[in-house]
């Protein structure tokens, strides 16, 4: 696998998680909140920071395979939307 098709699954599942765990019948506030801040946090995981400084920049997507940009640009977009609940979640208790 090539370094953009590594980062591609990895933001995908990273949004597996996230989606199953918000989504959950009966979502566990603790478990979504760690997912959640080890998407978010910088101090404990650049990578999805990382990932799109490397593939999506205008100065470097266009060396990589447009089919693979665009499925990247469609998991952030969802990988994003589950960060949303990040502010609901994180409650210093």
């Amino acid at each position: 696998m090539s370094p953009l098709e590594v980062s591609l699954e990895a933001i995908e599942s990273r949004c597996a998680k996230l989606r199953l765990a918000i989504e959950a019948q009966q979502p566990e506030p603790k478990q979504i909140q760690m997912l959640l801040q080890g998407s978010v946090r910088l101090q404990v995981n650049a990578g999805p920071l990382e990932i799109a400084n490397v593939f999506l920049s205008p100065a470097s997507a266009y060396q990589f395979d447009n089919k693979l940009i665009e499925n990247l640009k469609r998991s952030f977009v969802e990988f994003v939307r589950y960060c949303t609940h990040y502010p609901y979640f994180d409650s210093e208790d």
